[in-house]
Order: C-alpha cells, then structure tokens, then sequence
C-alpha cells in the first residue's frame, strides 16, 4: 500500500462515506486514514485509522523514504488533542488490532517470544496516547482476527476496550462482539454477538446473548 497511489485515490472514490467530506476524502488519498463526525450523536467523531502501516509485515514500497505510519501517528495525537480540548468523543476504527497476533504466536512453538502485530514503536507510541486520551476515546472498533477475541489496554481512568469480528460460521458471516466491563473489578458482565445481515443468500441475524456470563479478567 502506497501512499499516495492510485489505488488510495481509486479507491477513495468509491467510498459513499467520503463523498460529502473533501477533508477527510484528501487525507484517505494521501494514506488511507481519515476523520468524519458522527452520523447521529452530536460532538462526537469517528477516527479510522490505517493500521497497516504500523504492521510488523508492512513495507512501504515507494521511493521517497518516507514513514507513512509515524506521520498517521502524528495526525492521531493532533486529533486526539484537538477533540479533548474542543470536549468532545470519539470512536476509533481500525483494521489490524495492537497486541499478540494469536494464530501466529501459536505457531511459534513452546519457548518462543509472542508475535505482535504493530511494529514495537508503534505500539508504544499508541499505548502512550491512548494512556493520555483514554478519557476521550468512547470505543475503538478492529477486525483482521477472524477469532472471538476482545483487547483491553489499562490506564489510568479505566480501561479502553477494541472489540473485533467474529466468525460465528464457516460461510464467514460478519459480526461484532459487545462487552460489559465493571471497571472497578474488571468483570466482564454481559458478553453478546450481533450477527450482521449481508443480504440475499445469508442466513437470518440475531443477536445471541450470554447473560449472566461472569468472568473475572486480569490486567
């Protein structure tokens, strides 16, 4: 994925959600991240962020030399900053995850240091901002895992939850994992899948629900 290329700029054409926002339409040409305001709840914004460019298996293949991924890095510190000091929320969406990659780690074998998926730099600078900013951050969406799996990051005023797609079927129908966490215990109080309608040929959705489920989770 080169910045600046033809296929952002493809690509960017193409998405419904970028048609009325020429702001957030330039920044997703230039790297494929952008910012657009909430459809419905007032003060509120909506990051999404090209987490492939802080992959530990990106590579950026084009001749300038660049680091697309701290430059996205920057934008999200000015856009944390901007939206605490303007009082408002936001949600962050995302593709690829921070923290272990599962399936590879796995594959490592007894003794083996975890795999990660974002770059070490990368993480830490997330980790710090997120530490900062956790008060503002409302949620933060990812996916890429193909497993059951949410991601807690401790801070100081609570806990900031990624919650990511689950596969619930072989035919890969797409739905999102809700959590309940009580901040003061970390317990987790209510865990449901929201199955996703993806249109003629899917089976019918529903909201599967495992309540009470009681689970203490360790930090």
């Amino acid at each position: 994925m080169v910045p600046g290329s033809a296929f952002l700029a493809a690509l960017a054409d193409s998405l419904q959600a970028l048609a009325h926002n020429p702001e957030a339409a330039a920044d997703f040409r230039t790297a494929g991240f952008y910012e657009l305001p909430h459809p419905t709840l007032p003060n509120e914004e909506i990051l999404v962020l090209n987490s492939v460019l802080w992959s530990t298996r990106y590579s950026n293949c084009g001749s300038d030399g660049s680091d697309p991924g701290a430059a996205e890095m920057e934008w999200l510190s000015w856009k944390l900053y901007e939206t605490k000091t303007l009082g408002n929320k936001l949600i962050l969406v995302m593709h690829i995850p921070p923290g272990i990659d599962g399936y590879a780690s796995a594959g490592g074998g007894n003794g083996k240091s975890a795999t990660q998926f974002w770059q070490d730099r990368y993480f830490i600078q997330f980790n710090e901002l997120m530490q900062n900013y956790g008060d503002v951050v409302q949620i933060a969406l990812a996916g890429h895992t193909h497993m059951d799996d949410f991601r807690v990051l401790s801070n100081s005023v609570g806990g900031l939850s990624y919650y990511t797609g689950h596969q619930p079927n072989l035919w890969k129908q797409s739905s999102l994992l809700g959590l309940t966490i009580q901040r003061e215990h970390w317990l987790n109080l209510r865990y449901c899948h929201l199955l996703l309608e993806l249109g003629e040929g899917w089976r019918q959705t529903a909201m599967v629900s495992r309540v009470p489920f009681l689970h203490c989770l360790w930090i």
